[in-house]
């Protein structure tokens, strides 16, 4: 074909008509010769669009109602200047917008008057700390603690905090407003309290009882399953050289301080007092993932529970087993700390958090080494999701909330997720 010769015309889609009796479409606009034969409307069947059947007339009749139309205005409204419309597009030198722009041209128009308003040099002249602030700001309100007893964080949303605004700014001037007043407190007739609220403080002193039973039962499994602390940190060390430099989703100083504590536990009488997460009444506080500024912020309160810490704890033992075992070094029995931290499993994850993650995290490392069958896929999907629900997929260095080294473990936790849900 030589260069110069016209490129074939596009054949237009057969019309609906058409389409049913199987008869060749000539395409014309506004009707094909075959509806205009039988005098019938033409119409396109076009799949891409909502109402899918269209007239093929359709912008013939609408050019020429707009004609009728403005003859009319015309006739009766002489003053009226029919040149004063919309600024219409030059088709010679403006190529055609996509049919959603020119669906609405008055949206497209007004933004580009906004955009207008404001001059390049005020967008660049605006300060970096007031770029920082702002980020600082909005990581804020998608970052939630939902317990008062924990400073663990929560990502609901980039606008979650935004729902409780309005609430807050109601209740400005008088803060004890958000707090209803106790139904306890005996009424002027000198009624009853409200039953619903007894039934509240019932279920809560029955839950402290099971929680002070659990903490009793697994004070007595770590008396009876953990090892001398020789052999402890013999396998805690083999651990972190054979994982850590592929997987360093643990804090070494966070390990080391924890398992003091489990072996403290381990030689305290029933009869002592707890805090309220697991831990007895004389544990000394010891950081935990470099969250130094947020317990000291709360009182210096230990952010990882007992029965994570214990779990935690169990699971590195027994993959460290299984990796002697493998060797033919039958000393330790994994099956007994696997044994142990299935135990103390479901309260250490009742509550999403970092510890709960890298739990799970764990339990996918001993995976790697057991030979049982378990689902992996479903534990790093459990896994993601709880990452997604704390938030790590975001990038939270410009939040003061979390410290440094607060900072690099969240990082490192989701990474490690990341790479393995990959």
């Amino acid at each position: 074909m030589d260069a110069g010769s016209k490129q074939p015309k596009k054949v237009r889609l057969a019309c609906e008509r058409c389409r049913d009796r199987r008869i060749k479409c000539d395409g014309k606009v506004p009707a094909c010769e075959n509806c205009s034969k039988a005098q019938v409307p033409c119409i396109d069947v076009d799949t891409r669009t909502s109402a899918g059947r269209i007239s093929r007339a359709f912008q013939h009749n609408a050019a020429a109602r707009i004609e009728w139309l403005e003859s009319i205005i015309r006739t009766r409204l002489p003053d009226v200047d029919l040149s004063a419309g919309p600024p219409l597009l030059n088709t010679e030198t403006v190529s055609p917008a996509p049919p959603q722009e020119q669906s609405q041209p008055t949206i497209g128009q007004n933004r580009g008057v906004k955009r207008s308003h404001s001059a390049p040099g005020q967008e660049h002249g605006q300060s970096h700390s007031v770029e920082q602030s702002a980020r600082s700001m909005a990581l804020h309100l998608g970052l939630l603690s939902l317990d008062v007893n924990s400073s663990q964080v929560h990502y609901l949303g980039s606008s979650s905090g935004s729902l409780f605004t309005p609430m807050l700014r109601a209740n400005q001037e008088d803060p004890a407003s958000l707090f209803p007043a106790s139904s306890n407190e005996p009424s002027v007739d000198g009624s009853q309290a409200d039953p619903f609220t007894v039934y509240e403080q019932i279920e809560e002193s029955r839950l402290e009882q099971t929680h002070v039973a659990q903490v009793h039962r697994l004070y007595a499994m770590l008396r009876t399953d953990l090892p001398s602390r020789r052999d402890c940190s013999h396998l805690t060390n083999m651990f972190f050289r054979h994982f850590h430099a592929e997987y360093p989703f643990l804090h070494r100083p966070t390990i080391e301080c924890m398992t003091d504590a489990l072996y403290h536990c381990s030689d305290v009488v029933d009869e002592t007092s707890f805090q309220y997460n697991g831990w007895p009444a004389s544990q000394q506080w010891f950081p935990c993932n470099g969250e130094d500024a947020q317990n000291l912020n709360n009182g210096k309160q230990i952010a990882i529970s007992v029965f994570a810490a214990a779990t935690q704890l169990f699971l590195i033992l027994g993959i460290s087993a299984n990796l002697k075992t493998q060797k033919r070094d039958y000393q330790y029995d994994p099956t007994k700390f696997h044994e142990a931290a299935k135990a103390a499993l479901d309260p250490a994850i009742s509550k999403i958090s970092l510890h709960a993650l890298q739990i799970i995290l764990l339990l996918v490392l001993r995976s790697f080494t057991s030979t049982e069958r378990s689902n992996t896929w479903a534990t790093v999907h459990l896994g993601m999701a709880f990452a997604v629900e704390l938030g790590l997929h975001r990038d939270a260095s410009s939040c003061d909330s979390f410290s440094e080294a607060a900072h690099q473990m969240r990082r490192r936790v989701f990474y490690c997720m990341y790479s393995l849900e990959r």
